[in-house]
Formats: C-alpha cells, structure tokens, sequence
C-alpha cells in the first residue's frame, strides 16, 4: 500500500501533462503511486515511465469524473490531486505529510503571496473567497468525498461545500502548487461553462447562500469578473450589482466603479 495516489486527470495536453508529471517524481517524499486518468482524449494519453498507471475513460465526462474514478482506483492512506497542466514543488507531498497531524485535509499555498489560512471547521466560510485547488489539496483516503459528476465546471466549489460539512482543514502556508496561466484546450469548461455552473451552483444550494451573504457576495463579484473576461459589459454591471446588494461595502464600490462608469 502507498502512502500517497496522486491523482491527475487528463484532456488531450501531452506536453503539459509531462511536466505535471516531472513534479510529481521530484517530490522528497517517494512513497507514492500516480494514476493518470484519460478522460477520452482525442488523441489516447501515453506516458512513457512504468512507474503511472493510465486508465482511459470510454467518453468525456469532465474533470469531477476523472477524479472520482481515480481515487476509486487507488490503494493508499492519502490522496493528492494535480491538474494535468499545473505542477507541484519538490515539497508538495512533504507539506501535506506536515498538516495531517491538525486535520485530515491538508491545503498548501497555491500563489506566492496572499496565501488564504484555512483551519479546522471552515463549511461556514470556504465559499467567501477562493478555494483551494484542488492541486493544492491532499486528504486521507477515509475522508474523499465524491465531486458532482454532473458539474462540467465548479465542481470543486460544490465538492468544498460537501467535504467541509464534516471533516477539519490544515493549511500549511507556503507555495506548492504553481498554476500554469495559459490558452489551451479548456473542454466543457471556459468561462462561459463556470459562469452557468455558478449560477447553477446558486440556484441549488441557495439555503447556504441565503445563512452566507459574503459567500453569494463574492460568487456574484466573480460571475460579474467572468462576464468581463467575455467581454460582456452589461452581464458583468449586473452581477455586480447583485454582488453589492447583498453585501455592500466602500471597498467594493470602489473595485466596480470603473465598471459602473465604463
């Protein structure tokens, strides 16, 4: 049995997934296993080390079903996720190890700067600002809870509310994750598809939301962010506007008016 299953989940990014993978074997700690799910690509993923196991899906079915089916496959006391175009530090796996002592989901800096300390209970507030990454989050196996399979994209959000319902978080602050910035394939899951799962998200679990105002405050802030990515002015003022109704505050009358005014 390993120690660690590292989980990565795959969608037609070769060369991405090499590098991914080149910071997985320069972790310090080496009791690992990595499982590299293909979810239908194109072109089938091939990996040229025996040391990955590779699993292809028979259809794409989205980043929450590659994961699933991953950790379902694995045999270990922990499990880490990694994008398959993001790469981890050397330390990575060394600082999961180090918060599993405070709680069974461990967090590790996912920027080098402002990184967001979550401890111990956080269902009340992990929605009022960014979520971890799921390449910034490793858990004991005893405490995966399944993503929503039928979210294409913002499953990790849905997948946060579900898993800080019952179980204690440990952040450790230093960087181990650098999230690649870039323009490739993005299958099933651009703007567009967070914007709808947003709303969507919204709309079913509408109860927390109502109990967490700065959490639908910021869900809206980063609808109307995204409706401006897309160049959708109008889109953006609105939901701007929803994010300041439920939580008005000088600071983000500040942040949107340059919107309001344009």
């Amino acid at each position: 049995m390993p120690l660690f299953t590292v989980v990565v989940p795959s969608f037609g990014r070769p060369a991405y997934l090499s590098d991914a993978i080149k910071t997985i074997f320069q972790q310090t700690v080496r009791d690992f296993e990595v499982i590299v799910v293909d979810d239908a690509s194109p072109e089938p993923v091939e990996v040229d080390d025996a040391r990955v196991r590779v699993v292809r899906l028979p259809v794409n079915s989205g980043p929450a079903a590659a994961r699933n089916h991953g950790v379902a496959m694995s045999d270990s006391q922990y499990v880490a996720l990694l994008d398959d175009d993001d790469r981890w530090h050397p330390e990575r796996l060394a600082m999961a190890l180090a918060a599993f002592g405070r709680a069974p989901i461990a967090i590790c800096g996912q920027s080098p700067t402002g990184i967001r300390r979550l401890e111990g209970f956080v269902h009340d507030v992990v929605l009022d600002g960014l979520t971890p990454n799921p390449g910034a989050t490793a858990l004991r196996r005893s405490a995966w809870v399944p993503m929503d399979e039928s979210y294409r994209a913002a499953e990790d959000l849905a997948w946060w509310l579900d898993l800080s319902e019952s179980f204690a978080v440990a952040t450790v602050s230093a960087q181990g994750l650098f999230v690649r910035e870039h323009d490739g394939v993005r299958r099933g899951y651009g703007a567009d598809k967070r914007i709808t799962s947003s709303l969507r998200l919204l709309e079913e679990r509408r109860g927390y939301f109502d109990m967490h105002p700065r959490a639908a405050s910021f869900r809206w802030k980063r609808i109307g962010l995204m409706h401006d990515k897309l160049g959708q002015r109008d889109q953006a003022r609105s939901a701007y506007l929803r994010s300041i109704r439920i939580r008005p505050t000088l600071a983000s009358l500040a942040h949107y008016g340059r919107t309001f005014r344009g």
